[in-house]
């Protein structure tokens, strides 16, 4: 239910902020917030999941969970006041956009606080709490929306500062309030050398999971979203105002699938096959009825946007909408299924699955798009799901229900 809510509060961002907007503005906008998203991605570093995976099994996964996540947050501070923040950037193409640097940074230390506080919540069962801090970012959100569209000129930095960091300055004090109290208990244990030994052994092991979740993490996004970037660097505004109002659709539902994935990587055990063969068996019997839920819901999606999309954007943006809900519903059904890639330590496939549709995307993306960009983006998210597929295909194989 929390997670709807946060949903719900980035749908009202995404699906109302470009009615205020021109295609120019828009365009900047997507570029800007698929930077965001990206490095938000880069910046998790796997931490959420390797806690989840971990924090059943031994105590200390707090205290180094705290550790890893202080010190990212300092890094970001770092960046957001030092000449590497715009190092980071570089390579996203903003060089001609209005965005503040250190207002972008800000945005960022605040998604990922959000990221990292969630987190920890669902572990300690908090759901209620969840639930409240979503719905206070929904309210604040709202208002706050009210507020811009009495503006004339909406600018990036505007929205960055209502949308993206008031919002969630509540749930960032208590991360960095939490983290701290965790952190002045250090001196109380790490003095023994005994839990030195023992920190630095599940620090070793938590760091090396996080990694493998972060190289595939960041090949799996990147590759949904090169287009973007590749784009911004050709300076494409009609197009990148199109595809960035349909990619508004891929971040909700991009919020969800990790949701779900997170759940069950922490629910489900390799050494507990049967509850995952009684998982398969309750949910493969109505894949198919699945499926046909996501093209209904793709369609009616796809005609809604074609019906209230601003006057600015041309029909590709609705057939982008189709073409990508379709394939990420899937991929999101296929997904209740590859969760299992990290219980039964599939890492390194994963990585050599992404890295080869990361690969496939750029080839499309350079050769085939602008000629033809429909063709191109079907054949973008056709890759994407064939990895996924594929993926699902040897995990069932391995538990012998295929």
């Amino acid at each position: 239910m929390a997670n709807i809510v946060f949903s719900a509060s980035t749908y009202l961002v995404m699906l109302l902020v470009p009615y205020m907007l021109t295609v120019e503005s828009m365009a900047e906008f997507s570029s800007v917030y698929n930077a965001l998203i990206l490095l938000l991605g880069i910046f998790e570093f796997g931490i959420p999941i390797s806690f989840l995976r971990f924090y059943q099994m031994y105590k200390i996964t707090y205290l180094i969970n705290t550790v890893l996540q202080m010190t990212i947050l300092i890094t970001l501070v770092i960046a957001t006041f030092t000449p590497i923040g715009s190092l980071l950037l570089k390579g996203f193409h903003l060089g001609q956009s209005t965005i503040s640097i250190p207002l972008f940074f800000i945005a960022l230390i605040t998604q990922v606080g959000w990221s990292f506080s969630r987190n920890i919540l669902l572990t300690e069962r908090r759901f209620t709490y969840i639930f409240i801090l979503s719905g206070l970012i929904l309210l604040i959100r709202g208002i706050l929306l009210g507020y811009l569209f009495f503006q004339e000129t909406l600018f990036i930095n505007s929205i960055l500062i209502t949308m993206f960091i008031i919002p969630f300055i509540p749930v960032f004090y208590i991360l960095l309030t939490n983290g701290i109290e965790i952190i002045t208990q250090l001196n109380n244990t790490i003095n023994y050398n005994r839990t030195k030994k023992i920190f630095m052994f599940y620090l070793k092991r938590f760091i090396k999971f996080s990694f493998m979740t972060f190289i595939i993490g960041v090949l799996y996004v990147f590759s949904g979203r090169y287009l973007i970037i590749y784009l911004t660097e050709m300076h494409q505004i009609a197009m990148l105002a199109d595809l960035g109002y349909a990619m508004t659709f891929l971040g909700i539902m991009s919020i969800a699938s990790a949701s779900f994935r997170t759940f069950f990587v922490a629910k489900f055990h390799l050494g507990d096959k049967s509850s995952i063969i009684l998982h398969l068996d309750q949910y493969i019997g109505q894949m198919k009825l699945f499926v046909f839920y996501a093209i209904t819901i793709a369609a009616l999606l796809s005609a809604m946007v074609y019906l209230i999309m601003p006057n600015y954007l041309s029909i590709n943006a609705p057939i982008f909408v189709f073409i990508m809900t379709v394939t990420y519903g899937i991929i999101f059904l296929m997904s209740l299924i590859t969760f299992l890639a990290r219980t039964m330590n599939y890492n390194t496939l994963e990585i050599s699955i992404n890295l080869i549709r990361l690969i496939m995307t750029v080839i499309i993306t350079r050769f085939i798009f602008l000629e033809n960009p429909l063709l191109g983006f079907l054949l973008i998210n056709l890759v994407l799901l064939l990895g996924e597929v594929f993926l699902a295909k040897i995990i069932l194989k391995r538990l012998h229900y295929v």
